[in-house]
């Protein structure tokens, strides 16, 4: 059974978010991994896409 982001649970977003983060952060030594997800996220190349349910 495969696992679609749709059905990723609502407390794995901040460590892929993070994980997105520091991986460009470890293999560009000075690079601005921050601002390189939030360009990612400001293009809508990046979409978080988180289904919660209760």
């Amino acid at each position: 059974m495969s696992t679609s982001a749709a059905t990723v649970p609502a407390w794995l977003a901040p460590g892929v978010r993070e994980t997105f983060r520091a991986l460009p952060a470890e293999r560009t030594p000075g690079g601005d991994s921050k601002r390189w997800l939030n360009d990612l996220i400001a293009s809508g190349r990046y979409i978080e896409d988180v289904y919660a349910a209760g």
